[in-house]
């Protein structure tokens, strides 16, 4: 009995070898096939284009003062939503104050001095024998009667222009509380109110003073038009109104800066967005050019993406590209390469965040169609 019980181990062991010598030999055929299966879907990627991955462009606006200046207060808070032209941050003004205020004290010191003459003409005129003199000096006078007019209201104008910006920045706050239930409606109303009646008594100014502006031309041409028809030599009297003429001038220039230094004290959005960034606070002193927030747009207009240096040889603007969404990969968005760009250069690290060494591309701009839901920083698919 015992040779029938050793003869199936026998057996055994002889298909046991035969089988790990053919796996053996089958081995490397059996990762070739394995390597051939992960190329061949490598190499149809790269025939028809291959893929990258893309990020939704941030279009983000820098609210910065034209000029140097102390930061009297920031009227926004991180991560609030503004509207264009809202006011943001406004910048000390004391200086431009006191720059008008100045303008107006020599305005009247001009005024003053025109009394003078106008007295010293009528004297002297009603011992002259020819009417044309004193018919001159009057249309002068008259010309830089009406300069100083308009001037004078064009100053009032700016300080209630000035005003006018306080009471919009106090709605502005007064309507924030309002929202959150801080203040009652009524102190919304009475800051509406204030704000509207200003504005109207504005426009009323601003009327006035084109009205003056108009009367001082007219002035002006009248007093031209006499003295280029004028018969006598009497060159006391253009003399006597050049330097006159050249104040008025000199104060006409000091407002108009004065204006300006004040409108450059508010700063506005310049488009609708989001706060992301508030870099200076209250008091703080900025420099001309200097952020003092930032303002990002609620939505992309486009896509960049990098492309390995070795899939860019025939990539061109124009070329067709399909987008899908990371967040929706079951929608498909068809668009083109709007322009490539100008150098190869190192890749930001988000696209490919495992990479042992940094990767270097091409930047690829692809356009958006307007989707209001696409986040700034989302990420893409993009076919090519």
């Amino acid at each position: 009995m015992a040779p029938t019980k050793t003869i199936p181990a026998n057996l055994n062991d002889l298909l046991s070898r035969r089988l790990k010598t053919r796996l053996r030999r089958l081995t490397p055929l059996l990762v070739w096939l394995g390597v051939l299966i992960l190329a061949i879907p490598l190499y149809l990627r790269q025939v028809e284009g291959g893929s990258v991955t893309g990020f939704a462009r941030e279009v983000r606006y820098n609210v910065a003062s034209e000029t140097a200046g102390r930061l009297n207060r920031v009227e926004v808070k991180l991560n609030q939503d503004v509207s264009q032209g809202q006011i943001v941050a406004t910048l000390g003004d004391d200086e431009a104050l006191l720059q008008l205020r100045e303008a107006r004290t020599e305005l009247d010191q001009l005024s003053h001095q025109l009394g003078r003459e106008k007295a010293i003409w009528e004297l002297n005129a009603a011992g002259q024998q020819v009417d044309q003199q004193t018919n001159l000096r009057r249309f002068a006078r008259d010309a830089s009667d009406a300069h100083i007019q308009y001037l004078t209201a064009l100053a009032s104008l700016t300080e209630n222009r000035i005003q006018l910006q306080g009471l919009e920045m106090a709605l502005d706050r007064t309507r924030q509380l309002e929202e959150k239930e801080m203040t009652s409606g009524a102190a919304l109303d009475d800051a509406r109110v204030a704000y509207e009646a200003l504005q109207k008594s504005i426009s009323g100014q601003e009327n006035t003073v084109a009205t003056m502006v108009k009367a001082h031309q007219e002035a002006d041409a009248r007093y031209r038009e006499f003295l280029a028809g004028f018969l006598l030599e009497v060159p006391d009297s253009d003399l006597l109104l050049k330097p006159l003429a050249s104040g008025l001038k000199i104060q006409e220039i000091k407002i108009e800066m004065v204006s300006l230094a004040i409108s450059r004290c508010v700063l506005r959005a310049p488009a609708h967005g989001r706060v992301v960034a508030i870099h200076h606070e209250n008091g703080e002193v900025v420099a001309a050019g200097q952020p003092v927030l930032s303002i990002l747009a609620p939505q992309s207009t486009g896509i960049v993406a990098y492309l390995p240096e070795n899939q860019i040889l025939n990539l061109k603007p124009g070329t067709e590209v399909h987008l899908r969404r990371v967040a929706d990969p079951r929608h498909k968005i068809i668009s083109s390469v709007s322009s490539l760009g100008a150098n190869v250069e190192q890749m930001p690290l988000r696209n490919d965040p495992l990479a042992s060494v940094p990767g270097w591309g091409l930047a690829v701009y692809v356009p958006l169609p307007e989707t209001p839901d696409i986040k700034p920083g989302e990420a893409f698919t993009i076919s090519f």
